[in-house]
């Protein structure tokens, strides 16, 4: 019997149902003169491992800084 994933992403398990994606997050946040190089360097390192960047705050009220959000699929 043909049980085709009900979406993009969705896993299916052992016990043979179909599961949705499951994510993990992490953030970094660099400060000062070089923040925005800082910040494209590790987006780069951080891409390299799967991580796809989902937001992004900078603020440049006394010190630059610059705050980004990552996300990457659970491996199953």
């Amino acid at each position: 019997m043909n049980n085709p994933a009900p979406g993009p992403g969705w896993w299916l398990a052992s016990d043979g149902n179909w599961y949705p994606q499951q994510w993990e997050y992490t953030w970094y946040l660099t400060e000062g003169d070089s923040a925005m190089n800082d910040m494209r360097q590790k987006s780069n390192e951080l891409g390299q491992l799967g991580w796809e960047m989902v937001g992004l705050d900078a603020d440049h009220r006394g010190s630059f800084s610059v705050a980004c959000f990552f996300k990457r699929p659970v491996a199953h």
